[in-house]
């Protein structure tokens, strides 16, 4: 039985992740069979305790933290081996542990939304080979460091909006499965060459607001099975003969950017 199945479910357990200790085995006999929960926390030092022992099939957990959930560990994943998607929602943490996710062996989703990070640990991905959806977004630029995707050639969905990207002419991400990657607010004045070169399955290029200035043609050489590209924002000057390399491109955006149209 899943949340999407009985909403009433879904709603009472919102109600015990407000007032029901999780260790208390006797209140959550009926725990067994969930698959997807939803959680709101109040202040504790130790939020996850008991919840893998208690929900013992779970597979995807969404924790809107508001103003509560202060920070995260290791430890609080140890009784989740099976967890296959993460979302962490609203959070008050300005500092995430290297070592964080590291025994969710299976996880194929993990989606951090709106913390009080500014950096993310280079390793923060390691042992998470299953990955395959990578969310990553803030209110405000968060730095995101050399190698950090080094681990994560699994990947086919990557959004990193609003990141301070490490890059020079040199940087090539590894990542053969991608599929959609979002950019978007993000400080690349300019794409390096060989930056996408090893996603070859690459449909998907959303850097609507990127500051980009140019995007040039070896780049678009690198990912030519490109079918959807955003550009929306971007000072960047364009004419029609732009996108020559792009062939197999459907959807195009370039709302607000420098178009010219050069004489016949």
């Amino acid at each position: 039985m899943c949340y999407h199945e009985s909403p009433e479910l879904i709603s009472r357990y919102l109600k015990l992740s407000l007032n029901t200790d999780f260790s208390d085995h006797q209140t959550m006999k009926s725990a067994d069979n969930v698959e997807n929960l939803i959680l709101s926390h109040k202040p504790s030092s130790h939020i996850f305790a008991g919840i893998g022992q208690t929900f013992r099939n779970l597979k995807i957990l969404a924790l809107f933290g508001g103003h509560t959930l202060k920070f995260i560990r290791r430890s609080d994943f140890n009784d989740l081996p099976d967890l296959e998607e993460l979302s962490l929602f609203n959070t008050e943490f300005d500092f995430i542990p290297e070592d964080t996710f590291w025994n969710l062996l299976n996880l194929k989703t993990l989606k951090i939304i709106n913390t009080k990070l500014i950096k993310l640990p280079r390793h923060l991905l390691f042992g998470l080979g299953k990955l395959e959806e990578f969310k990553f977004h803030f209110h405000s630029f968060v730095q995101i460091p050399f190698g950090f995707l080094d681990h994560s050639k699994n990947i086919k969905k990557l959004h990193l909006e609003r990141c301070e990207l490490f890059v020079d002419g040199e940087t090539t991400w590894d990542l053969p499965n991608l599929e959609e990657i979002y950019l978007a607010w993000s400080n690349l004045v300019e794409i390096p060459a060989k930056f996408l070169a090893n996603s070859n399955k690459l449909k998907t290029l959303n850097l609507v607001h990127s500051r980009l200035a140019n995007l040039g043609k070896e780049f678009q050489k690198s990912v030519s099975n490109l079918e959807d590209l955003k550009l929306s924002g971007n000072p960047i000057e364009l004419s029609f003969d732009s996108f020559s390399e792009l062939r197999n491109l459907r959807n195009l955006s370039l709302a607000s950017c420098n178009i010219r149209i050069l004489p016949q």
